[in-house]
């Protein structure tokens, strides 16, 4: 009897740890989700914005910054993702780096940024739909770059803007 209390036991406290174990297991999961869903939620609304000046037809300088805003916040981003998307750290990492150059080579305003960058391959679709985020706005960028934006420029543009709103959801 006293052989089937202490067995009783042990897997009481055996179960106690596990769920235990299971409970800090989902906190850091909802942690590392919560650590991504922050700039992505902020990311968006920038997409948002982008895509609102875009829609008005605004002039070419308020399209440049909202824009220029959109890029420059991609850094953290990508950062960010790269805890919850490890298969595309390579990726997340060189785009990461690509968007810091871009920002230093605006602030020295010394030679034109190359608006195509090299990624890495990738394996995981979930890697091109972080890729298509830098992509898209590059290519809006470009847009705003030109020396007129006609009609079908706001159209390619804002095109953009709604794939990249979609990426972000496939993200999610």
């Amino acid at each position: 009897m006293k052989h089937l209390l202490m067995s009783l036991c042990i897997i009481y406290l055996l179960s106690a740890c596990k769920d235990q174990q299971e409970q800090q297991s989902t906190a850091a999961q909802q942690s590392q989700e919560a650590t991504l869903q922050q700039p992505l939620i902020a990311y968006e609304g920038l997409v948002w914005r982008v895509l609102t000046s875009l829609q008005a037809e605004s002039d070419q300088l308020t399209v440049k910054e909202a824009i220029d805003s959109l890029i420059n916040s991609s850094e953290s981003l990508f950062l960010a993702m790269k805890t919850q998307l490890p298969e595309c750290e390579a990726s997340l990492l060189v785009m990461a780096d690509y968007v810091s150059k871009m920002k230093a080579t605006k602030a020295a305003q010394s030679k034109p940024m190359e608006l195509t960058p090299t990624l890495p391959d990738f394996t995981e679709p979930r890697c091109y739909h972080a890729q298509q985020l830098l992509l898209n706005s590059l290519a809006v960028f470009a847009i705003a770059e030109q020396a007129a934006i006609t009609e079908q420029d706001y159209h390619q543009a804002k095109l953009k803007m709604i794939d990249s709103i979609a990426r972000i959801k496939q993200l999610n």
